[in-house]
């Protein structure tokens, strides 16, 4: 969140405002005052793009051209920045999420459908939990004769 109040989105692999090393995306609306809200953010390099979604809707969106593995910080944070100058998050955090894919927007939209407490599986972790199951299965029948 800046200093406006738009959620903000962010990875900066250097130092803030260099186009070099920073992708930001900011929200064009308000972050709203009171209640639990939905907050994701997306950075997916493999396409060059990044967005923000409120409460399961797209409210931001940019392109990225930063590689967050080349960070030099040895601090990573969530609602405050590496900068004193920053202002840090008013608020309080229930959950927080991260997966090692980029979620599409139906993927967002089921994930806040399904309310707190219940991590979405992203189709190719699906599948392979899936895949998973039936051998297993298959190896139990095998071990019983069947």
């Amino acid at each position: 969140m800046n200093g406006g109040r738009a959620p903000l989105g962010q990875i900066s692999i250097g130092s803030w405002g260099n186009p070099f090393d920073t992708d930001y995306v900011f929200g064009n609306t308000p972050f709203p005052a009171g209640g639990e809200h939905d907050l994701t953010y997306v950075f997916n390099a493999d396409a060059s793009q990044e967005r923000l979604y409120l409460d399961g809707a797209l409210i931001g969106s940019g392109s990225t051209h930063v590689d967050p593995s080349t960070a030099r910080y040895s601090n990573f944070y969530i609602g405050r920045s590496q900068f004193l100058a920053d202002p840090f998050y008013a608020g309080s955090i229930n959950e927080l999420r991260t997966y090692n894919t980029a979620l599409t927007g139906t993927q967002i939209a089921a994930d806040r459908a399904a309310g707190p407490n219940v991590p979405l599986v992203p189709e190719r972790a699906s599948a392979c939990i899936t895949l998973l199951a039936l051998c297993l299965s298959l190896r139990k029948r095998v071990a019983q004769g069947h």
